[in-house]
C-alpha cells in the first residue's frame, strides 16, 4: 500500500461505514476506527444492539470514506474504500483488540465488539502532488 495512504489513516480518526442492510436497504454509519497495516484490515467497535452490528454478518460487503479530522478549503482530500467483513478466530481477535486500543484507548470502557473489514480497493483523492490526482490500492489475488 502506498505509504501516502499509509499515514493519511493513521492521522485520521473517524470512518462512514456503508453497508445493505438484511432487508437490502443501504445503511451508513460514522465510527472511530483503527488499522491493521500489516493485513490491510480496518478496525471499529460496536454496541451489540446497535442497528448495524445486528445487520452486519461475516462477509457482509462495505464501502466507506475517511476525511481529514480537521477539514480545510479547498484541500480536498479523503479515501474511499470497499471490502468485506470477516470472522475473527481467538489469535486473530486478540492483535485486533490489541491494534484498535492502541488507537482508542478510552473506549476499553465501553462494551462492544470490535470488527475487521478486510479492505479490498481504496482510492486516495485530493491535493496530493498537484491538484486532482489519486491514488489507487487494491488487494492482490494471490
Amino acid at each position: 500500500m502506498n505509504s501516502l495512504i499509509i499515514d493519511f489513516i493513521k492521522d485520521q480518526s473517524c470512518a462512514s461505514i456503508c453497508y445493505i442492510d438484511l432487508v437490502g436497504k443501504p445503511q451508513c454509519f460514522n465510527c472511530m476506527y483503527g488499522f491493521d497495516f500489516e493485513n490491510n484490515y480496518l478496525l471499529f467497535k460496536s454496541s451489540n444492539d446497535s442497528y448495524h452490528s445486528k445487520n452486519i454478518t461475516p462477509n457482509s460487503l462495505i464501502a466507506g470514506t475517511i476525511l481529514p479530522n480537521k477539514l480545510m478549503p479547498f484541500q480536498n482530500i479523503g479515501i474511499q474504500f470497499n471490502g468485506i467483513t470477516l470472522s475473527t478466530d481467538q489469535n486473530l481477535k486478540e492483535r485486533i483488540n490489541t491494534n484498535y486500543y492502541i488507537k482508542n484507548p478510552l473506549s476499553i470502557a465501553i462494551p462492544g465488539k470490535i470488527w475487521l473489514i478486510q479492505l479490498n480497493k481504496i482510492k486516495m483523492t485530493g491535493k496530493l502532488k498537484g491538484f486532482g490526482q489519486k491514488i489507487t490500492w487494491e488487494r492482490s489475488t494471490n
